[in-house]
């Protein structure tokens, strides 16, 4: 039986584009070793224009508001990848607040 969790990300930049593909890629295989699919519902990022190197997969809601990715109820996921402080830590805390399990590769 397989598990879908529900992921939203914030950033779709240099590190987030590399995380969208890992995930595209290992797909199948997370799915069939681990019984769980994660699903990458929502991406928020500051420039809904700007050119992306990335696809995203059918059916990722690309949005401009953090907001929007935190306070989804469907989302149980939330990965961080903004390279921020302030703004990440924002986030990061309205998430948890939440009740949403948070990745983070934010180094500041």
């Amino acid at each position: 039986m397989t598990t879908t969790i529900e992921v939203g990300m914030l950033g779709l930049g240099t590190v987030g584009s590399g995380v969208v593909e890992r995930l595209t890629r290992s797909a199948a295989k997370i799915e069939q070793t681990q019984g769980i699919r994660l699903h990458l519902a929502a991406v928020a990022v500051n420039h809904l224009n700007a050119p992306r190197t990335v696809q995203l997969p059918i059916g990722t809601r690309l949005t401009d508001s953090l907001t929007n990715v935190v306070c989804d109820r469907k989302i149980q996921l939330v990965i961080e990848v903004m390279g921020t402080v302030a703004t990440a830590k924002k986030a990061i805390v309205a998430a948890l607040n939440q009740g949403k399990a948070v990745v983070t590769a934010n180094k500041d």
